[in-house]
């Protein structure tokens, strides 16, 4: 039988000022030269910890960010999925995904991009 514990839950809002700056040399836009941005926003959390049985942990990190400016529509999500299964008391397999998808980004990049990654840990506990 496989219990679902949450174990922890983290909500939070906050103010944060984003300074962007970037270097277009190498891309298609190198014309552009530096290209910056300042803008003002609200930084919206939540993270949640859950276990799932005894030798799996699963957390979840989310980001949702909107301007306090008239731009409403220029919001960014970030999300943050990461798996540890633990085999034994010193070995452990972590599995990791990140996403973000930026409604108007500063440069010509994609608005969606991800990453994975997979990892074994060791411990001499």
């Amino acid at each position: 039988m496989v219990f679902f514990i949450l174990s922890e839950m983290v909500s939070g809002k906050r103010a944060m000022q984003e300074e962007e700056r970037w270097n277009s040399s190498g891309s298609p836009d190198v014309t552009l030269g530096t290209v910056s941005r300042s803008m003002l926003k609200s930084n919206n959390v939540l993270r949640m910890i859950s276990n799932i049985g005894k030798h799996v942990e699963l957390s979840f990190i989310n980001f949702f960010q909107l301007p306090f400016s008239a731009d409403r529509f220029s919001f960014r999500w970030a999300a943050q999925l990461n798996v540890s299964l633990k085999f034994n008391s010193w070995l452990s397999l972590q599995l990791n995904y990140q996403s973000m998808y930026d409604a108007n980004p500063v440069v010509n990049i994609p608005a969606y991009y991800y990453t994975s990654s997979t990892g074994v840990g060791f411990s001499n506990k």
